[in-house]
């Protein structure tokens, strides 16, 4: 008992140092540990965003198209749908 006592009085400084980064590393709420995965989150999320801002560029000009030009709906219609005029037959290529 009379060793631990000296032992803490001798290194209470470095005790109390290994404390605190215990403290700030893990045991926080803004923990280092905890920022890393928020930044890493972060990193995902944008990411995400700018796949989404190309998706919507894209839809926007798909959607200009499809207002402006009958042509390109019944060329969909047909290619994506399989639809056809009452009086013609289509017949589907398997690759």
């Amino acid at each position: 008992m009379r060793n631990l006592l000296d032992f803490i009085g001798k290194h209470q400084y470095l005790i109390v140092l290994v404390l605190f980064v215990l403290v700030i590393t893990v045991a926080n709420d803004n923990s280092l540990v905890r920022r890393a995965a928020v930044r890493s989150e972060i990193r995902s999320l944008k990411g995400q965003i700018e796949r989404l801002d190309r998706e919507m560029t894209h839809d926007r000009e798909m959607l200009e198209e499809l207002s402006s030009d009958s042509m390109i709906i019944e060329h969909l219609a047909r290619e994506r749908y399989n639809m056809q005029k009452p009086d013609e037959d289509v017949f589907i290529e398997q690759k």
